[in-house]
């Protein structure tokens, strides 16, 4: 566990400005969000021009869907035995960066989302013991052997429904990041897999072509935010007003 605490993952998610009231709402009400949603594995790519609060969005996304899973095992627990509550959901998150050594590449990505992952299913940390055994710290700089690893717990039968939000994936460093990508085809385009897989995955990242390419091949979910004018709009202007208003009380 402590090798695997590659960087401090909670205070990159924090680097990104609070989410302003009444900000971002449109995006769990949009069709592409509530197919993803309602799936038990997938993907959702979700892009945005520069400027648009793709990573407000993430974070956003990360405490919405962390709320929702504690509100929904609380129903359900006060609804039935407790043998019959329904396990929550495991949110994990990572937010790429450029300028910031701890978030330029996949291995502290996945390094980042075992971490979570093992944090709240300890029993899991078995698949990733051989390797620390032959390897000792040198396995986390390993993209194929955290993959593995990832792969192996993901669909382990104790794991249940996980949910990975990685934001700004155009910012990982170009080698980690098609390893990345190729990984994530291979694994939704493999019937083997997905068939025993609770993973669903949330993506950002700018509208490229590079990255679209490759996720033509697999079933995939492609909200294009570039596309919501009117609500980033309303959301810009929220946020404007919120600055000002924040100006005039300093």
């Amino acid at each position: 566990m402590r090798c695997l605490y590659t960087s401090d993952y909670e205070s990159h998610k924090s680097r990104n400005p609070a989410r302003v009231d009444g900000t971002l709402g449109w995006s769990l009400s949009h069709e592409k969000y509530r197919q993803w949603h309602e799936e038990k594995s997938g993907l959702l790519w979700v892009t945005a021009d520069p400027g648009c609060g793709k990573s407000v969005l993430a974070a956003f996304l990360v405490d919405e869907l962390k709320i929702q899973s504690s509100l929904r095992q609380d129903q359900t627990g006060m609804q039935g035995a407790p043998e019959m509550v329904e396990p929550r959901d495991t949110v994990c998150f990572f937010f790429f960066k450029d300028d910031n050594q701890e978030q330029k590449t996949a291995t502290f990505a996945l390094s980042a989302l075992l971490h979570q992952l093992f944090s709240v299913k300890p029993v899991l940390l078995r698949h990733a013991v051989n390797d620390y055994k032959s390897k000792g710290e040198k396995f986390t700089q390993e993209f194929g052997t955290l993959w593995r690893i990832f792969k192996a717990a993901t669909t382990d039968r104790e794991c249940g429904s996980v949910i990975c939000i990685v934001d700004a994936l155009d910012e990982c460093d170009g080698s980690t990041r098609k390893d990345l990508i190729d990984s994530l085809v291979r694994m939704y385009t493999s019937p083997s897999r997905t068939g025993q897989m609770l993973l669903k995955f949330i993506l950002t990242s700018r509208p490229y072509g590079w990255i679209e390419r490759p996720f033509s091949r697999l079933p995939s979910i492609r909200l294009k935010a570039e596309e919501q004018t009117p609500a980033i709009s309303a959301d810009i202007e929220l946020f404007v007003i919120s600055e000002v208003e924040a100006l005039r009380n300093a």
